[in-house]
């Protein structure tokens, strides 16, 4: 079921109180009109009834989609975080709901947990494309050296997928120092499935955090391999 209570906000601009619906979790199947607020991170704006000010909320939020099994957990902190990685593992859970939440498990959900509300929609875009969310990681670490070429300056650097105009695109963000898109392969994108799915688990079974350091690891792992 879908979850939400409403909580008084402080304006930051006019000081005015205003209420606010917050969102602990939406199953879309229950509630599918809330699927585009997710995907377009509506659901976590607040806009000041008073004077108009707008900004994005931020707190833990869970998206549960029953139909193609599907939960991802943003978790705003560390240790929400570490809760999921702890609930999504089984050991989290009271004693008496494990054997509930393995079966769940072993029936074919696909888990995960993101860090920000970007990382949020971006995994909406990857599933909505029918694409895996590890090989666009992968995808990821072929650019970046390039990315970091084209943005010398920046000290951090982010990328995410999205669809525009139909197209499969790679969105380079950095801090303060420009922006850029950059259309993905879809050959370049084949070679790495080629290449890493033989070494990669079955996306319903492997962990729950899938981003750069994973996408890391994974080439360490093909480069091991190759090597023996």
């Amino acid at each position: 079921m879908s979850k939400n209570s409403i909580e008084k906000i402080t304006c930051p601009q006019c000081g005015k109180e205003a209420e606010f619906t917050v969102w602990q979790s939406v199953n879309t199947d229950l509630d599918p009109e809330m699927r585009a607020a997710v995907k377009d991170l509506s659901i976590f704006r607040f806009t000041c009834p008073k004077c108009g000010y707008s900004a994005l909320a931020d707190y833990d939020f869970l998206y549960h989609d029953m139909r193609n099994k599907v939960m991802i957990q943003y978790a705003a902190s560390d240790e929400e975080a570490e809760q999921a990685k702890a609930i999504f593992s089984g050991d989290g859970l009271p004693k008496e709901l494990r054997g509930l939440f393995g079966g769940m498990l072993y029936d074919g959900y696909i888990l995960r947990i993101v860090r920000s509300q970007n990382e949020l929609r971006e995994k909406l875009e990857i599933l909505d494309a029918g694409l895996d969310d590890r090989l666009i990681e992968l995808y990821k670490t072929v650019l970046l050296p390039k990315a970091f070429e084209k943005f010398p300056r920046a000290k951090k650097l982010d990328m995410y997928f999205l669809q525009m105009d139909g197209k499969n695109m790679i969105q380079i963000l950095t801090d303060g120092n420009g922006s850029a898109t950059v259309d993905i392969d879809p050959d370049l994108y084949d070679i790495l499935r080629k290449e890493f799915e033989p070494l990669l688990p079955d996306i319903r079974k492997d962990e729950p955090v899938i981003d750069r350091d994973y996408a890391f690891r994974a080439a360490v792992r093909r480069r091991q391999a190759a090597g023996s």
